[in-house]
């Protein structure tokens, strides 16, 4: 029984020590370069010459590391990794939080989960209009993580030179989850910039700089910055700065088409600023529900040019901060009602400054919501609204503790500090909501009362720094 017993001890672990040597043994590096060939062994001394040749060759554990370089391909990735061991592909000279301009290639179409492509710039090469520089299949794509990516539209498209092509694409009726975008890069966009569906997926930390740039013709494609179909997704400290474009541009916009949904959506802790663009388009052109519960807190929308059109429910806006914006409405937010379009019943605005906003500031009864006949369930308080100096105080809004009485106190609103000052009206009036979020747009955890805005008052201690100013 002994001998049995330490028998059975010797087989498991010997099981283990196999089980532990495969996974390190069978993980491997292969190098890609522009000198390189497909017929050598991919090492780093004798690297390939096609991502796609290592694509094709790498499983779960390995990683594909590509030099300097231009790779006119759109590589297609049909091999899946596993969460401990995903399948990556980077830059040789990969660092993380920077997005190096040294490797280009042409695209990706990722065909498998649990795959990791980071430090590269994508350029079009090989990828046709209306696809995308990274796009999922539509019953794949989980887990994909890319990061320290650049998104140049130079190549491709339907003229060659990156018209029609969307940057970030995972198809609206995909059944991928999970996915994230983390720290990239996008500029000279023609057309969608993040166009996204299935559920879970995180965009986070990056950077939309326009203006967006004319087809062959001179004309501007249909340009929007986010585009979120399915469910549960977050777009969570990013940067959208000078969004410009012809035609309907949006900074967000969804739709009910041909079945699609876009629902439970969080948008918190971002800037948008100096953009000629809508803050968002939602229209339920499929019967009712479909396009319903995104929330909006803690961003800072700076001379975002046009309104926000709601004909979804449940659409919530927590602790924004909005300053001259929308100059072709009366209100930043309209929260509408039209036959075969939808109603924009259950919406909240709680907490928002509204400065200097709407078509005219200086009118007693504009500046910051509207809410259409039909819209039911809707409710708003402890919001401020300023039309500017020296203009009248507001008359229409009507909110028991609304805040009415001037300036929202910003700290520096010249050099684009929304902070609130000590002497801030917005101090302690808004109205807590814990059990949603506890947090303003710098991670301060607020305190009851909270603040208005999306930022919270923080007095400044002893041996802080000063003079500090707040770059979006």
């Amino acid at each position: 029984m002994i001998k049995k017993n330490n028998l059975g001890f010797v087989s498991a672990l010997a099981t283990c020590v196999c089980a532990l040597w495969f996974t390190s043994v069978f993980a491997v590096d292969y190098y890609v370069a522009v000198d390189g060939s497909d017929v050598e062994t991919g090492t780093q001394s004798n690297p390939w010459r096609t991502i796609q040749h290592a694509a094709t060759n790498a499983s779960s554990g390995d990683r594909v590391i590509i030099a300097d370089g231009t790779y006119p391909e759109r590589v297609t990735i049909s091999n899946d990794g596993t969460e401990e061991n995903p399948i990556i592909f980077e830059s040789a000279n990969y660092v993380e939080g920077l997005q190096p301009d040294t490797v280009h290639v042409g695209g990706f179409y990722v065909r498998a989960d649990w795959v990791v492509i980071r430090g590269l710039t994508l350029y079009g090469a090989g990828v046709l209009a209306y696809s995308g520089l990274l796009e999922t299949d539509t019953g794949s794509g989980s887990h994909l993580v890319a990061s320290d990516l650049r998104f140049e539209q130079t190549a491709g498209g339907n003229d060659g030179k990156g018209s029609h092509i969307r940057c970030f694409y995972i198809r609206s009726g995909s059944v991928a989850s999970g996915a994230i975008l983390r720290r990239s890069v996008f500029e000279g966009f023609k057309y969608i910039v993040i166009s996204i569906g299935g559920s879970g997926h995180l965009i986070e930390d990056c950077k939309i700089t326009g203006p967006g740039l004319a087809d062959s013709e001179g004309n501007y494609a249909e340009t929007d910055a986010v585009r979120f179909f399915g469910s549960g997704h977050r777009f969570c400290g990013n940067v959208v700065r000078d969004f410009n474009g012809g035609g309907h541009v949006d900074l967000f916009q969804a739709f009910s088409n041909k079945g699609s949904t876009s629902s439970d959506m969080l948008v918190e802790r971002n800037t948008f600023i100096d953009c000629e663009a809508q803050i968002g388009m939602f229209s339920e052109t499929e019967g009712s529900s479909r396009v319903c519960d995104w929330t909006f807190r803690n961003n800072l929308f700076v001379r975002v040019e046009h309104q926000c059109n709601i004909f979804g429910k449940g659409f919530k806006f927590y602790n924004n901060t909005f300053h001259q914006c929308t100059k072709n409405t009366g209100h930043p937010l309209l929260f509408r009602n039209r036959a075969n379009i939808g109603s924009g019943d259950g919406g909240q605005v709680y907490n928002n400054i509204f400065s200097e906003c709407g078509s005219a500031p200086e009118r007693k009864t504009l500046g910051w919501y509207h809410v259409e006949a039909g819209v039911t369930g809707f409710a708003a308080n402890n919001n401020l609204v300023f039309g500017g100096a020296g203009n009248p105080l507001k008359v229409g809004l009507d909110e028991s503790d609304g805040v009415n009485i001037g300036a929202p106190g910003f700290m520096d609103e010249a050099n684009d500090d929304y902070r609130l000052a000590a002497d801030s009206p917005s101090v302690g009036a808004g109205r807590a909501f814990p059990k949603l979020f506890v947090d303003d747009r710098a991670g301060t955890e607020r305190v009851e009362p909270w603040d208005i805005g999306a930022w919270a008052f923080e007095q400044v201690r002893p041996g802080s720094p000063q003079g500090l100013r707040i770059i979006p």
